[in-house]
């Protein structure tokens, strides 16, 4: 039997000294180096003069591939719309991004390939994860089931988390994701500011369109009424994307 006054082993001290001191690392990485959640306008992004209904377009698709599809793996169902909602990020003309049918995410997900963060920006890999399973809770809102218009408009938003992780280094990013996940503040933010990046570059009539989209249609008018508290809190609704679209003073009022 072990007396109770036992010395403690080597092995068990050093892994309560480790537990520690990774407790104490991320209380500092959270508190004491806070990073802006918020997404911000700049003035080139207001020059682009916007189209209000994509839908109705002919696309060369090899020409928008040959412009916007560099290093860019593209699925065949989202092709066109993955392609006009690059367009308007040309920071990330020459950068790796994967838009990946899965069954595993959420109904929309922008990441990034974990061991590309610790080399250089311009090898960066992220990926926009598109659920394309069958069925399932967010079925009404996956990306398969929304209007042309309304899929640009919500990639253009994960686009939007591409461009604000690229700006970020590796511990920039791990403090993002920690606070994103322990502050429910913290994300709303976030995702509210990044829900105008769209507006910002040329996109707005399409993200007003998936946000109206989202509430009203007759497809996911109950999918959104029994999630009203949490969508409304992490994202802004049609009317708060309308009043953006007419500060920027790019937009037409008539068009809605």
């Amino acid at each position: 039997m072990v007396a109770a006054g036992a010395i403690m082993p080597e092995w068990l001290k050093k892994a309560l000294y480790g537990l520690v001191f990774l407790i104490l690392g991320l209380y500092l990485l959270i508190f004491l180096h806070p990073v802006n959640p918020e997404q911000q306008a700049e003035d080139h992004q207001l020059k682009i003069v916007p189209i209000p209904l994509l839908s109705s377009m002919e696309y060369n698709l090899d020409s928008l591939r040959e412009l916007y599809g560099l290093n860019k793996q593209l699925p065949e169902d989202y092709e066109a719309q993955a392609l006009l909602a690059l367009s308007a990020f040309p920071e990330l003309k020459k950068i790796s991004v994967s838009f990946t049918l899965n069954d595993e995410s959420a109904a929309l997900e922008a990441n990034f390939k974990l061991a590309t963060l610790f080399g250089s920006r311009e090898n960066r890999h992220y990926n926009i994860l598109i659920n394309n399973q069958e069925g399932g809770f967010l079925e009404a809102i996956k990306v398969q089931n929304l209007p042309f218009d309304a899929q640009v408009g919500i990639l253009a938003h994960e686009l939007g988390h591409v461009t604000y992780y690229h700006r970020l280094n590796l511990l920039q990013i791990a403090n993002w994701g920690l606070r994103y996940l322990a502050f429910p503040s913290y994300r709303g933010k976030h995702e509210r500011s990044t829900d105008l990046v769209p507006v910002w570059r040329g996109l707005g009539y399409q993200i007003y369109r998936y946000a109206r989209y989202v509430r009203y249609d007759e497809s996911t008018r109950a999918l959104y009424e029994r999630m009203k508290p949490m969508v409304d809190l992490f994202y802004r609704t049609d009317v708060e994307i309308r009043k953006a679209m007419m500060k920027t003073g790019i937009y037409d009022e008539n068009i809605f």
